[in-house]
């Protein structure tokens, strides 16, 4: 009697349908995996022979109880190193998580735990005295609400997360854990997202270590902390202490906002803010090549932001190439800020803006007036066309010709005798290559007692 016929999947070499599981794996995850694998005996086998199934381990709410088929997938992973994702898993269930996994947390190359506060304190009970060797990302993701919206904050999280001495993350994420001022240098990452977080900065940490550290940082949803600005209160401290070196290549600051200021009971003083100025000139952006900003909320933190650029001695991107503009209220800054942005981005090569179609045409309209501006762009890029610079709009000087604000003491009509750029060595041979706002009362430099007045106006 003949043997039945097989079908052709099953004359695969068990090689091949190792690699059609993992496939499986990455498009379906792990439990549909798991059945697909059931079909038959010999399936079954391959999948557990292969230790490339068993490597990524997510314990959600709903299998948090299920430690048998934990311990079997962490035994199934051998001795390679694993990724473990915890998922709002209860505080009782991950202690008993935590047991079963603590002789092989050593293993462990990447974490991600997304939960509330007090999971977040069961685990640094319990991870106190545990060595991650081989942990290069981090992730902790608190999933109550921002805490920068609450009226009353609560204190920031004690977050120390085990490490040996030396040991450095390339990929490091916190999303709503708050860090307190000792806890920042402790980031030695490469490449860190903070997302909704209470920073609290004074003078020790004008300069956080953590932005001197990563190549890739990344701000999202945090109100920008107060600083003591030790650059104009104590100058004299600057002079005597050598400028840090960073090593960040690429920043994103997305839907930033200044601090609100609380009175004594810790209520929000409606329409007051913190000063962002001393953030952004304790930013070291010397070595930075691409810069996001993104949804930012009209208020102070445009304005500080907007006095800093025009108040700085040299372009405070000057290695800056790639921008990403998008979703930004400007109020009544926009004209201003496409001046002060552009001058002080003077390698800039590319500049994308979404999600604002005038604004991209203003801003080629300034690129087209004055070509000394940023000469590395030859095209703003938007989400349906792309402007060339050559195609620029006549320039409209009415959009200048009025300062923000009602200020009078001030033209920012961009003529010739009110803008002036360094480049231009035919007018002003001792320019450092810096691009100056001057006044028409005086014709003297925008300094930073200028700033302060105009900003107290």
């Amino acid at each position: 009697m003949a043997p039945p016929p097989t079908s052709l999947i099953n004359r695969f070499p068990d090689e091949i349908l190792a690699k059609i599981f993992e496939h499986l794996l990455a498009s379906y995850g792990l439990a549909e995996t798991t059945r697909a694998t059931s079909t038959c005996h010999r399936w079954r086998e391959i999948a557990i022979a292969d230790t490339n199934l068993w490597l990524d381990i997510r314990v959600t709410a709903k299998s948090a109880r299920d430690y048998n088929t934990l311990s079997a997938v962490l035994q199934r992973s051998q001795k390679r190193p694993i990724s473990l994702h915890l998922l709002s898993p209860g505080t009782r269930q991950l202690q008993s998580i935590l047991g079963v996994m603590r002789k092989h947390l050593a293993r462990c190359e990447s974490l991600h735990i997304r939960g509330d506060w007090a999971l977040f304190a069961v685990m640094a009970v319990t991870l106190g005295q545990e060595d991650f060797p081989l942990l290069h990302r981090l992730s902790l993701v608190d999933t109550r609400a921002v805490p920068c919206q609450r009226i009353f904050p609560e204190p920031p999280f004690p977050l120390t997360f085990p490490l040996p001495n030396g040991h450095a993350l390339r990929e490091c994420e916190l999303h709503g854990c708050s860090l307190g001022n000792t806890l920042l240098p402790n980031l030695h990452s490469m490449h860190i997202k903070l997302r909704s977080l209470d920073l609290t900065l004074n003078e020790t940490t004008l300069n956080p270590q953590v932005f001197l550290i990563p190549t890739s940082l990344c701000i999202e949803g945090i109100c920008v902390p107060p600083m003591v600005d030790l650059l104009v209160d104590r100058p004299a401290l600057t002079q005597a202490e050598p400028v840090a070196t960073t090593h960040l290549q690429s920043l994103v600051l997305k839907s930033l906002r200044a601090t609100p200021v609380r009175d004594q009971w810790g209520v929000i003083i409606d329409r007051i803010e913190e000063d962002c100025g001393p953030f952004f000139r304790a930013l070291d952006t010397s070595s930075l090549h691409r810069l996001s900003i993104d949804r930012w909320h009209h208020g102070r933190i445009l304005d500080d932001f907007i006095l800093v650029l025009l108040a700085a001695r040299a372009p405070k991107f000057p290695n800056v190439t790639d921008l990403f503009l998008r979703g930004i209220d400007f109020g009544n800054n926009r004209t201003i800020l496409n001046v002060a942005l552009l001058a002080a981005l003077p390698v800039l090569e590319r500049l994308r803006i979404y999600e604002a179609p005038d604004w991209a045409n203003e801003v080629m309209d300034v690129l087209s007036f004055y070509p000394v501006l940023c000469p590395g762009v030859c095209e703003v890029i938007t989400e349906t066309a792309v402007l060339l610079r050559d195609d620029g709009l006549p320039f409209r000087r009415y959009m200048l010709a009025y300062p923000p604000n009602g200020q009078t003491n001030y033209s920012w009509e961009l003529n010739q005798s009110a803008f002036r750029y360094g480049g231009d060595l035919s007018e002003d041979e001792d320019s450092d290559g810096t691009v100056v706002l001057w006044s028409d009362s005086d014709d003297s430099e925008f300094s930073d007692d200028e700033g302060e007045q105009y900003e107290e106006d």
